[in-house]
């Protein structure tokens, strides 16, 4: 699994394991450390560091997220995800070729695989945008694919909705997610896999409340079906 596959995993995963049914938008940051990265990043010449950012490595990235019942968007540097639980559908839209590709979530859902995750909460807490978050500790393990272990802050008057069916390492981490008592507000993650050691921390930067227009988890009519098996990636990193 590269590094395009291991943050798309990721996303899925933040995204279900995030915000509450009622409408609600979150703008998030998201930095991703790795030794490995960053030293093929500085034999890379400004303008191939520049399109690398634009795929999550060197720079942080920035999300806004939006959700209003079974609807979810999130908008990354040029890229949208839309997700809709009541149809099991994901649509991922590249907004620099206005492209789509289509993903159901029924074929999706082969299970999580060999991946053991464990949660345990803590009595730590702290106040985070005016939430209070406790603390939880989460572990997995996925055999070759590596380890990751988590600190997870956690806001309990926030609900999770429910999760699709999806399958796969991001299964396992939706499952662990569930275990967990509230919106994840700060994720510290340390993961271990045949690519070296990634850091990753996710920070909710902002929630507010607001009807949010139908028209938002649209897909544009400027959009197109990408083609078969090209998928919607761009620019320099868009491999499988």
């Amino acid at each position: 699994m590269n590094l395009r596959t291991a943050l798309s995993t990721l996303a899925v995963a933040t995204v279900i394991a995030s915000p509450a049914l009622a409408d609600m938008k979150i703008v998030q940051v998201t930095t991703i450390k790795n030794p490995a990265q960053e030293q093929m990043l500085k034999r890379l010449s400004p303008e191939q560091r520049a399109e690398a950012a634009k795929h999550g490595m060197g720079a942080p990235i920035h999300s806004v997220t939006y959700v209003s019942g079974p609807h979810t968007r999130v908008d990354t540097t040029g890229m949208t995800t839309l997700s809709d639980t009541s149809t099991k559908t994901i649509y991922m839209l590249n907004n620099q070729t206005h492209q789509y590709s289509k993903t159901n979530l029924n074929t999706a859902a082969a299970g999580a695989g060999s991946v053991n995750a464990k949660v345990q909460k803590t009595t730590k807490t702290k106040m985070i945008l005016g939430h209070l978050a406790t603390l939880y500790h989460l572990n997995m393990a996925a055999g070759q694919a590596g380890t990751m272990a988590a600190d997870v802050w956690a806001a309990g008057d926030i609900p999770q909705p429910p999760a699709p069916p999806i399958g796969g390492p991001a299964a396992a981490v939706a499952a662990a997610m569930r275990k967990i008592n509230g919106m994840p507000l700060l994720v510290v993650m340390h993961a271990q896999s045949p690519y070296g050691e990634f850091t990753i921390t996710s920070s909710v930067k902002s929630i507010s409340n607001g009807a949010i227009p139908a028209s938002t988890f649209k897909i544009p009519a400027s959009f197109k079906p990408a083609p078969a098996g090209a998928g919607v990636g761009g620019g320099m990193f868009s491999g499988h």
